[in-house]
Parts: structure tokens; sequence; C-alpha cells
């Protein structure tokens, strides 16, 4: 029986900066153990960020985005199934920063899936600052997503610990209120939530015990009044053609910039005379990473984005906005030629 871990948590909360220390932790405890991850689009940067673990010879499958809910839960079936027909243990799913988890969980529920896998720990990240900035409409899909989970892993938690327990109990606290809001009756407590301090470096793990609570930390079933969220956004670019420090300008100005819509986060890698830096950045920070390998993609993830002007903030040899214009064009041209017929 394959067992498949969900790891969820609003954009940018630093799921895939746990999940660089949880897969190693389940193959050193000697299962075999794969990563499955999806991304907000049709292209994975979240795949590309875990690049490493792939090279330390953790597997690792992507769901493609970029597509329709009954679409994308095939896929998402599919691949669970191949990957428990080839012998994984457990599988760790890592979701879009925004994702119905009613949808991983009745995907799992599949009379055809029931026999081979079942549902091991549900983890929800959340930043140490808890939910402060975040709307009504964001505080919902982050409840939404903790509502469900065995854990909660306070990400960027203070190294201090004091300062960590304090931390803890404020986001638990936010949580517990974002709760409420949904009409949820679940509540945790202090017990329930780990703090994850950012690592100093690659080699810095948590320790084997609170990664060994947080695989043994199961799920809990939780009702509330469901909502419907409107949609985010996203608009990607190949080889940007700018230099790596005026593109930097550029990512952190896009947040001020309300000409460009509303941007939520920028994720992706720049290139420079070195290589490349890994960025991942929102209103209130931006983390850049040097990076021994990557691609050059960056994408930008928001509410009512305008394509066009992204384009021009961000010139690159392709984006997605050129391919919406291109098809609008081919769709124009196919129009008048009906007409003229």
């Amino acid at each position: 029986m394959t067992t498949v871990d969900l790891i969820t948590g609003f954009l940018g909360s630093g799921k895939t900066t746990f999940i660089k220390q949880y897969a190693p932790f389940l193959i050193r405890q000697g299962e075999k153990a794969c990563i499955l991850v999806n991304d907000h689009g049709a292209v994975n940067v979240d795949r590309l960020l875990l690049t490493e673990l792939e090279k330390s010879g953790i597997p690792m499958e992507m769901v493609a985005g970029g597509c329709d809910a009954s679409c994308r839960v095939r896929r998402f079936k599919t691949k669970l199934l191949t990957l428990s027909l080839l012998g994984y243990g457990r599988i760790i799913v890592e979701p879009s920063g925004v994702f119905d988890t009613d949808e991983f969980f009745d995907t799992l529920r599949d009379e055809m899936l029931e026999s081979r896998c079942r549902i091991g720990t549900a983890a929800c990240l959340v930043r140490a600052d808890g939910l402060d900035g975040l709307s009504a409409e964001e505080r919902y899909t982050l409840a939404s997503e903790a509502a469900s989970a065995g854990v909660l892993i306070v990400s960027a938690a203070p190294r201090d610990e004091a300062a960590a327990e304090a931390a803890v109990e404020k986001t638990v606290a936010s949580v517990n209120a974002a709760l409420e809001e949904i009409g949820c009756a679940r509540r945790f407590s202090a017990a329930d939530a780990l703090p994850f301090p950012k690592p100093d470096s690659e080699n810095e793990y948590l320790s084997d015990e609170i990664l060994r609570r947080v695989s043994r930390a199961g799920f809990r079933e939780a009702a509330f009044t469901k909502r419907n969220v409107a949609g985010y956004d996203s608009v990607f670019f190949f080889g940007v053609k700018l230099e790596a420090a005026e593109a930097l300008k550029r990512i952190e100005g896009l947040f001020k910039d309300a000409s460009a819509g509303e941007a939520i986060r920028v994720k992706g890698f720049i290139r420079d005379a070195d290589g490349f830096i890994s960025v991942n950045a929102s209103k209130d920070k931006t983390e850049r990473v040097r990076v021994a390998e990557g691609q050059d993609a960056l994408i930008v993830i928001g509410r009512d984005l305008d394509a066009e002007r992204l384009d021009e903030i961000f010139p690159a040899d392709h984006s997605t906005a050129e391919v919406a214009r291109d098809g609008a064009e081919a769709a124009k041209r196919e129009q008048g030629g009906a007409r003229r017929l």
C-alpha cells in the first residue's frame, strides 16, 4: 500500500524548502519515496526548484497545470496509480499554493486508487507572521488548506526558543480565527504546530524527531462552508532580456506597480554571468539563492494581471502573453476567412 502525503500552504509559505528536508528524511528511514509536484500554470517552476533533490536520487514527477479541473484530476489520478504500480511506498504531493484540498481527498478515495493508495500526512505550512496582510479571500484559501491538516508547520520561525514559541502561538491563533471565519469547527493548539526556522545552509536540517512527527501526523476530517474563490492569473517568461540587477529591481517594483495588476508572487530563475539565481519574491520579501543549475524562466502569479504590461516590464524571448496574442490573431484570421466565405 502506497502512503500519499499532502504538503500544502499558501503562496510563499515555504513548501519547497520544507520538502527539501522531508524527502531525504524519508529516504534515510528506508522508504522508497518520490515527489509529485504541480504548479500554478503549464510550466512547473517548483519542479525546477527541487532539481537538486532529483540529482541526489529522489525521483520526481509532475502534474502539469494549465488545464481544467477534470483534466487535472485525471492526470493526478494517473500519476498516483503509475507511481504505486512502480512500487513507491511514499508519495509526497506538493500542490500549487492555491489549491482545493477536496480535490486531493476525493481523488484518493476513488475506487480505482483505494486498493493501492492511502492518505498519510496532511501538513499545512504557515509563515510565522501568520495571516497578517492577507485578504479575506486569501485567508479562506489558507484556512481551507489547514482545516484537514494533521500538523501546522510554522515556517520562517525565529531561532530563539522563546521567540519561536510566541510565533507558534500567534500563528495558531491566526489560523483558528480564519477557521472560524469559514465556519469550520476545527481548532489547533500549540501542540499541533511545529516551528520551522529558515535553514542557514543546504546542510542544516530539522531533527529526525520533528520530521518523524510530521510523517506520522495524519490528517483530520473537517467541514467548512465552501466558497467560490476568484481564480489567480499566471504569466510566464522565458529568456528574460534584462541584466540580473535590473530584473531583480523590476521584480521588487512589481508589487507596487498597479498598472500590471495585483502581483502576489514572482518565482523562477534569473541568469547572470556566473550562472543562475533562484528568486522567490512577494510584497514582503525577495529571496535570492545562487544555484548551480536553473532554467531561464520566471512566473508572475496574481490577480487581474495585465499580460501586455508585464511584457513591457519583463521583455523576454517568449512569454505566455505572446502565445495568447498569437492565438487571438489566429482566431481573428479564421473568423475573417469565414466571413469572406
